[in-house]
């Protein structure tokens, strides 16, 4: 046995052990990535997840899916670790692909060590000047956009360059910057470039994090493939969306089986259906690939959720829409998320250290985050927790519906025991618990509603206070209007009436919310003793028997948080945007995220300007007569205004509305008008997004509402 020590710390090792049990204990293959201690003796396991169970598909699987990994780890269940031939035939083929292969017993308190991990070599710099040639005239991307669309289709720009040396020197040297670029100056390509160079050379994953989806899918379905052809470096990339984002095979199976008994109304049925005709047909299966957003309720019901999951157990597991992201996004160098993933993302693995499979960030891991303007508000987020009624009182009619007690997932649970030959446990579900979700609902309902009289009250208290004063409040701020107030509580109120009254509010829900848990509970014993097959009981019991309601603050600023997750743990961090300072004063953004805390001498920012000519290039206009929004006038003016653009322009035409409502309205009395002057009209939710773009890309003659 190899005198080398890989170390599992006890987090890694929860997850090892309940993932063993979960497949009742049979054969796993794990990959995992291990943090080098001095010395090339001892290494510990920083990143573990699970590829494969054991059967006839189980090494194809793990030998594709180790690149990029440091060591894959097998389980022997009757707890002998000597290496089989077909160990010794596995751990050869990885050793080639400089890959580790370790046996573990059950408990992971054993450890036969076939083949160690591989330490990787002194990390690569990539070199500003190449990142400059790539960016330059007559460089890689010049080529290409010269090649597709002609001479002089490409454009030098200084800031660009800038941008990207400032940021390759950052990477280099793990260091963090702010790097402001006004609109124009080509950021992604300035951040991209280097990112790709280095995490090739260095066999490493880099996070882009983005604020919106429109530049998620920019950066995946635009500059990343024109990247992949223009570079001559071969890299793979991956969007990764939250899990709630995909629909679940398993559920979506359930639907279809149960569609004309459960409760639904004749177009819940309809709409319902067409989702599992969808799911059928899709690649991808995300919510991304429909033309139309489902109402949540509909998605909800054959969503992937985590508390939910089979995992390697689910019969579905090899072609899971969620799980074959996952695989290819552990492949990928460049990883593309959105800030609020990520601040999701790293809260749990602060809060609880857990390496569970569905974390995303690499545990050395460089950061690129754009529309970095945006990250205290989103930090503040994620890095605390909140709560409203709206989502307590969904949840609880999520169990049993509020307008039909047949409804739900409790009675839909329900059914499917009788239907199993579970009849026991089904009537303890529907004797047990059913009736009292709706009594426990009632009391939410009446504690929130005793708490928004409070509020009033408090409010009505403070504005006839105020009658006379001029200045603002301090602890206690009213909203824009009665239905809809903003309360901020302070360690200055900690003897006030308000605290006293939430905190008493908060303890009766809580106290509602136990005796719901304790049914709950007495329904999930009941199933599990149930004589039916372990399959099947694995199904039911992952259906949302759960009434769990999680109260915590959000913190009002989030530099010290930001410090300790982020600045301190990742190696290099960039964020970049066109609005970070004020007069090329950086201070006040540093101090909202924690920059100001900071090195000195690890933290730079520089700004670039952009190279639009706006006075000669745009123009903003601002009508002055249109009524407003409520104006039962408002939607005829604006219909009326699009017409004289439409008119004039004959097409070229992107029209912006904040209610989707009154788009599908214009969009109907434009049409006649539109067939007259040969413009076609594109709609938001006749296709996906990046289809609709390219259609309006494609024809001067397009309109796109949106």
């Amino acid at each position: 046995m190899s005198k080398f020590e890989l170390k599992f710390p006890p987090p890694v090792r929860e997850f090892l052990v309940e993932t063993i049990a979960r497949s009742e204990g049979n054969e796993v293959f794990f990959l995992g990535r291990v943090r080098w201690s001095d010395g090339d003796t001892s290494a510990e396991l920083e990143e573990v997840d699970v590829f494969a169970r054991g059967n006839e598909g189980s090494t194809p699987a793990i030998i594709e899916g180790s690149e990029s990994w440091d060591v894959a780890i097998h389980n022997h269940p009757g707890g002998d670790l000597t290496p089989s031939g077909a160990d010794i035939d596995v751990a050869s083929e990885l050793g080639n692909r400089q890959v580790g292969f370790v046996i573990i017993d059950n408990e992971a308190t054993r450890c036969y060590v076939v083949v160690p991990p591989f330490k990787r070599q002194t990390m690569v710099e990539v070199q500003p000047d190449e990142v400059e040639d790539i960016l330059s005239d007559g460089g890689a991307l010049a080529g290409l956009f010269e090649e597709r669309e002609g001479p002089e289709s490409y454009e030098v720009r200084p800031g660009q360059i800038g941008l990207a040396r400032r940021e390759t020197r950052a990477i280099n040297e793990e260091g963090i910057v702010a790097l402001e670029a006004g609109t124009g100056v080509g950021k992604s390509f300035a951040y991209l470039v280097p990112a790709i160079l280095w995490a090739v050379r260095n066999k490493k994953r880099v996070i882009v994090s983005t604020n919106t989806i429109n530049l998620q899918e920019q950066l995946v379905n635009r500059d990343l493939p024109l990247l992949e052809e223009a570079l001559d470096e071969e890299f793979t990339y991956a969007l990764i969306k939250g899990r709630n984002n995909y629909a679940c095979r398993r559920k979506t199976a359930e639907v279809e089986e149960n569609l004309s008994s459960a409760g639904e109304t004749e177009e819940e049925e309809r709409l319902l259906g067409d989702l599992v005709k969808w799911v059928s047909t899709t690649d991808d299966g995300s919510l991304g690939d429909l033309a139309m957003r489902p109402p949540e309720d509909a998605w909800e019901k054959i969503m992937s959720e985590s508390d939910r999951s089979l995992n390697v157990n689910c019969p579905h597991y090899q072609t899971c829409f969620y799980y074959q992201a996952k695989r290819r996004a552990f492949k990928a160098q460049i990883l593309v998320v959105n800030h609020h993933l990520f601040f999701a993302d790293l809260a749990v693995r602060r809060e609880t250290g857990n390496y569970q499979w569905d974390l995303i960030l690499p545990g050395d891991a460089r950061v690129l985050f754009d529309e970095g303007h945006h990250l205290d508000d989103v930090a503040s987020r994620h890095l605390g927790v909140r709560f409203t009624r709206r989502g307590i009182e969904r949840r609880m009619s999520r169990l049993v519906s509020r307008k039909n007690a047949s409804r739900g997932t409790l009675p839909s649970l329900a059914r499917k025991l009788r239907k199993a030959g579970a009849v026991g446990a089904a009537e303890i579900v529907e004797q047990k618990y059913v009736p009292q979700v709706p009594k426990v609902a009632e009391k939410l309902v009446q504690n929130f509603g005793d708490l928004g009289i409070a509020l009033d009250q408090l409010m009505l208290e403070r504005e006839g206070n105020r009658t006379n004063k001029t200045s603002a409040p301090t602890t206690v701020e009213r909203a824009s209007s009665w239905t809809n107030h903003q309360v901020r509580i302070t360690s200055e109120d900690a003897d006030s009436k308000l605290r006293h009254e939430v905190g008493e509010t908060l303890a009766r829900v809580m106290r509602e919310l136990e005796h719901l848990a304790a049914a709950n509970d007495r329904a999930l014993r009941a199933v599990k003793a149930a004589a039916i097959s372990n399959e099947r009981k694995a199904g039911l019991l992952v259906d949302p028997m759960d009434a769990r309601i999680t109260f915590s603050s959000s913190p009002v600023h989030v530099g010290e948080d930001l410090q300790q997750a982020v600045y301190e743990p990742m190696k290099t961090v960039v964020l970049t945007s066109a609005t970070l300072s004020v007069a090329n004063n950086v201070d006040f953004f540093c101090s909202r995220v924690g920059l100001d805390r900071v090195e000195s001498e690890r933290f730079h920012f520089e700004s670039f300007s952009s190279p639009f000519d706006y006075p000669r290039q745009a123009s903003m206009m601002i009508p002055t007569d249109f009524p407003e929004p409520s104006h039962p006038g408002f939607e005829a003016r604006v219909t009326r205004c699009v017409t004289t653009v439409l008119e004039r322009l004959r097409g070229r035409t992107f029209v912006l509305f904040t209610s989707y409502a009154l788009l599908k309205r214009v969009h109907a009395a434009l049409e006649p008008l539109a067939r007259g002057l040969g413009v076609r009209i594109l709609c938001q939710g006749d296709a996906n997004r990046t289809e609709l773009l390219d259609r309006f890309r494609s024809d001067r003659h397009h309109v796109l509402l949106g």
